[in-house]
């Protein structure tokens, strides 16, 4: 019975060691810049998995009425998109005014 007790803290003791080694040699070959390329790989992937772009916008006027009210809204398209955001914007173009030289 003894003889198995000595034979399991040896078997012990050589894994132990084993795995010291194994850790010792990931430490002393251990680049930092790995480790930052790994987090810029899963933060890409990350990144990618929850961006939903919007595909569509609709239901957003496409003509206006003079002195009539101009709602900007709409729709935004998936459903799911992670921005859906809508930024509305108006410019006018100037007026030509014809001149009638008499």
């Amino acid at each position: 019975m003894k003889s198995n007790v000595w034979k399991l803290a040896v078997l012990s003791a050589s894994v132990l060691m084993l795995l010291l080694a194994l850790a010792l040699t990931l430490f002393l070959n251990f680049d930092s810049s790995d480790l930052v390329s790994v987090t810029d790989e899963i933060d890409a992937l990350t990144t990618d998995m929850t961006n939903v772009p919007v595909t569509d916008i609709i239901y957003v006027p496409e003509e206006a009425t003079v002195n009539m009210p101009l709602p900007l809204t709409g729709t935004v398209l998936p459903a799911s998109a992670t921005n859906k955001d809508i930024v509305s914007s108006l410019f006018s173009r100037p007026l030509l005014h014809a001149k009638s030289f008499t």
